[in-house]
């Protein structure tokens, strides 16, 4: 009986290492397999940094463009407006020359007909006073 029960005993033994081995590989192959999971998923991670890497430059280098674009489109704006307002200074002094020129030329007429008037108004008295 002793002999059964020690037999007994290794059949069980054998059994339990048998299911800690079947145990140990299904973990060992389990860890395998989540191994190369975290193997993809981390290949997967560094395509995605790069990507967005590779976007981030491509949009300051377009950013960068339309700066330059947009400096470019402003310089050549105020080039045109300081020239429209160069215009419009030299418009308004040849105008202002003119009003004065005109405003010098009427000052003359209304001084000249002053003295024309003094003139006939002498030439009256002198004939007046030979009438005398």
């Amino acid at each position: 009986s002793s002999i059964a029960y020690g037999l007994r005993s290794a059949l069980c033994q054998q059994q339990k290492r048998r299911e800690t081995e079947e145990k140990l590989a299904k973990l060992a192959s389990e860890c395998a397999s989540l191994e190369g999971k975290i193997k993809v998923q981390l290949d997967r991670a560094e395509s995605m940094r790069k990507r967005a890497q590779d976007e981030n430059v491509v949009m300051n280098e377009r950013h960068n463009e339309d700066v330059t674009l947009i400096k470019n489109h402003n310089a050549m704006l105020r080039k045109t407006l300081a020239e429209k307002l160069s215009l419009d200074s030299e418009k308004k002094k040849d105008e202002a020359e003119k009003t004065k020129v005109e405003s010098q030329k009427e000052t003359k007429k209304d001084d000249a007909p002053p003295a024309a008037e003094e003139k006939e108004e002498k030439k009256k008295e002198e004939a007046e006073n030979k009438k005398e």
